[in-house]
């Protein structure tokens, strides 16, 4: 279903419940919010839920597809019974509502107003520190946070809607070196690969799908379609396997800022389960059980696997692999490279996983929907 444009108030609850929930889970301007993070999401769910309703209302129109849909997240729900993705499925409800360039837009004001709120009222309380106090992070807790709203913000403002709803990305030569200094003076600053890796896989993927015809080769589609599963399989394997008396695992570990060691002690001393209940536990006391890097678990597969359960991390790619089919088979060029670009950094990040600060999550769920991207009204 799209969006009809007097309906703009559903677009502004969005944005204004994705602000809040940045400032909840990643500023330190407003960290005195965590103490009532739960009653917050509770409040957001009601919001959100009673403008899905309003909006269906409004309309005068109940779509089968839509209530399936909401059935299929209900029952995994339920079976997963897990509180921390309540808000996620919620979400992807109201994202029923939105086109793929409308969902762009909505993340774009979202971040945007979100990123100068914060950045100001981190100059008047002089928190432009990181949790640590030793990087400059402008109001959020980890500079990495930073560094990828500004670089995400970077792609969002390119991409444009072209002719039959497909997207483009601006080209202009003003355009290219407005990127390239922000990007440049971004690494400078924030000191942030991954960031990096990010906004130059876009670039170099959206061009790529433009100019060729490498889209049509059905290896290079399967490969796509199945690269999140690989990425899933590769963190449980590293994360089991990870040894000092390999070099290669030692180097690659050294790359990831430690990931693979992180992952390691977790994964040892908590094996996996279908349903999880693992949590991140920390111990300062030096031994053989001080945690590494004092619980900063990096890395949405592993993530999800450790945190929530293979059950749910399956379908999580599952729903990413359809995601990118999709997006191949409705020639959406553009969002493939971006939702490619995700999936690969997600690997070392969580930032792509969280519902406040990109819209993968929501894709993928979103994904199961029958009529997702199919650019017409859903069956009754």
């Amino acid at each position: 279903m799209i969006l009809k444009k007097e309906k703009n108030w559903y677009l502004l609850i969005i944005i204004f419940s994705i602000m809040i929930s940045i400032f909840c889970q990643y500023s330190i301007v407003f960290e005195v919010l965590n103490n009532y993070r739960n009653w917050i999401n509770y409040i957001l769910c009601l919001i959100l839920i009673s403008s899905y309703i309003l909006y269906d209302f409004q309309s005068g129109k109940v779509y089968l597809n839509n209530l399936v849909y909401m059935l299929f997240m209900l029952l995994l729900f339920c079976v997963l019974k897990k509180q921390q993705l309540l808000l996620l499925f919620i979400f992807c409800f109201t994202f029923i509502h939105l086109t793929p360039y409308q969902t762009i837009n909505v993340y774009r004001k979202a971040i945007l107003y979100a990123f100068f709120i914060n950045l100001i009222l981190a100059v008047l309380t002089h928190k432009l520190y990181n949790s640590f106090g030793d990087a400059i992070a402008l109001g959020f807790g980890n500079q990495n946070t930073t560094a990828y709203c500004i670089e995400f913000l970077l792609i969002l403002f390119s991409i444009y809607q072209g002719e039959e709803d497909k997207l483009k990305v601006k080209t202009s030569i003003q355009w290219q070196f407005f990127i390239l200094l922000s990007t440049v003076l971004t690494w400078i600053v924030f000191n942030d690969t991954t960031a990096t890796i990010f906004i130059i896989s876009f670039e170099i993927l959206q061009m790529f799908f433009q100019k060729s015809n490498i889209l049509k080769s059905k290896i290079i589609k399967i490969s796509i379609c199945i690269l999140p599963l690989f990425l899933l399989y590769s963190s449980y394997w590293l994360a089991i396997n990870y040894s000092l008396n390999s070099r290669w695992l030692i180097e690659f570990d050294q790359l990831l800022s430690a990931r693979l060691n992180i992952w390691h002690y977790y994964f040892i001393r908590m094996p996996i389960s279908l349903i999880s209940n693992n949590r991140i536990f920390v111990i300062s006391a030096w031994g053989n059980d001080y945690t590494p890097h004092q619980g900063a678990f990096d890395g949405t597969y592993a993530y999800l696997l450790y945190v929530i359960g293979i059950l749910f991390a399956v379908i999580y790619v599952i729903g990413l692999g359809i995601c990118n089919y999709k997006l191949i088979k409705y020639k959406q060029q553009v969002l493939l490279a971006l939702m490619l670009s995700l999936e690969l950094i997600a690997f070392s990040e969580n930032t792509p996983y969280s519902y406040a600060v990109s819209f993968a999550s929501i894709f993928a769920l979103l994904s199961f929907h029958r009529s997702w991207l199919k650019g017409e009204e859903p069956s009754r």
